[in-house]
């Protein structure tokens, strides 16, 4: 495994190439949630089966409480500002959305994270036996002068490199 700033970069890169047709033999299916500490959160979708494509895509402003649809080939543009954060890292601990992460995170670290969670499964049909790729990734993101070296009882929550998770994962491959 990698760096978590690195498999955001992969990631991005895999979202870049979903935006664009693809061919029969090729599916996936991705979500993409990314709460900014101005408390604006973005929230897309996407799926492709035999060479069509639908996304979509949602900007809700949680103060004001104004909700825009955005095209779903939007989600790389909305995202890629996640990669400004001065610390990266992959969220490791038991909770499962934005809103709770940052909750337990604000917690802990008294500083407001940046959450970005990504699923992404892709299907390669032509390959006997077809196999699936999944990504599952939690990624918080801090600004400079946040201590995310944290004590003991704190640490394992975030981690920075070196991704083994039974459930976050980045590129799981699953024979079907």
């Amino acid at each position: 495994m990698t760096d978590a700033r690195t498999a955001f970069q992969d990631m991005l890169a895999q979202l870049t190439a979903l935006t664009y047709p693809c061919d029969n033999g090729f599916s996936f299916r991705f979500s993409v949630e990314y709460l900014k500490r101005g408390r604006i959160c973005y929230q897309f979708r996407g799926l492709s089966c035999n060479g069509l494509a639908d996304l979509a895509g949602y900007r809700i402003n949680m103060i004001g409480g104004m909700i825009s649809a955005l095209p779903g080939s939007a989600v790389v543009p909305a995202i890629d500002a996640f990669e400004d954060n001065a610390v990266i890292a992959f969220y490791v601990g038991g909770k499962f959305q934005t809103g709770a992460i940052t909750t337990e995170l604000l917690a802990m670290f008294a500083a407001m994270p940046e959450v970005l969670l990504v699923e992404l499964e892709t299907i390669q049909a032509h390959d006997r036996p077809s196999h699936a790729s999944l990504t599952r990734l939690a990624l918080v993101g801090f600004e400079q002068g946040t201590a995310v070296s944290s004590p003991r009882d704190k640490s394992y929550h975030l981690c920075v490199d070196d991704l083994l998770h039974p459930y976050w994962c980045h590129d799981r491959y699953m024979l079907l």
